[in-house]
């Protein structure tokens, strides 16, 4: 799913957008009061990576903490930023009960500065202001490998046999060798298992 198609259906869910502060907006849920609210690029036709996906569409099924983000903040010493390789870029992420905070940049230490300075932007308002407290917040960096895994289970015999067009029947009897497939059964197959390698040399963790 893209960034736009992501902020649109977050908000024909009922979130809107609270502050928008150059590239990215807070998102907070018109009528659910401990809604989670969501720090997100604002725009832009890139893929949203599988796992932090999944962790905003989960986030946005149950309810937040009782306390406002800002506190939950104030209080924390450290937090896990969770990262996960799309394509050139880096997004990175940190969950708390009520919040999530998403971000994309070139390198780890671009995406965590960043987490930090859209924190502090949202944060700020007239008459308080968290710049020092959110300076000395640890970001620890972690790794989602969701997509990793998803890939991995089309290793399976019933992916390849559904990516390929053939019955798990039919796979089953080439498997036990009391069956034999034809030409363009194994050019499929083939096919199937040479895509499945491709996919498997781009895979990129870090």
């Amino acid at each position: 799913m893209k960034i736009s198609a992501l902020n649109r259906l977050l908000q024909e869910k009922g979130w809107e957008v609270i502050q928008k502060h150059q590239t990215h907006s807070l998102l907070g849920h018109s009528t659910r009061n401990h809604a989670t609210c969501f720090i997100i690029p604002a725009t832009g036709l890139e893929q949203v990576p599988t796992g932090t996906l999944n962790a905003i569409l989960r986030a946005a099924h149950k309810s937040g903490g009782t306390s406002h983000w800002t506190t939950v903040l104030r209080h924390t010493k450290s937090f896990n930023v969770i990262l996960e390789k799309q394509g050139k870029s880096i997004w990175g992420r940190i969950e708390t009960p009520c919040l999530l905070a998403a971000t994309r940049g070139n390198s780890v230490e671009n995406v965590i500065n960043t987490l930090r300075t859209v924190l502090i932007d949202y944060a700020t308002d007239e008459s308080v202001c968290y710049r020092s407290t959110f300076e000395s917040i640890i970001f620890e960096p972690v790794y989602d490998t969701t997509a990793v895994w998803d890939l991995f289970k089309q290793l399976k015999a019933n992916h390849i046999a559904g990516h390929a067009g053939i019955d798990m029947e039919s796979i089953n009897r080439f498997m036990t060798g009391s069956r034999f497939p034809s030409v363009e059964q194994a050019e499929r197959l083939e096919a199937s298992i040479h895509e499945l390698g491709r996919q498997l040399l781009q895979v990129s963790i870090r």
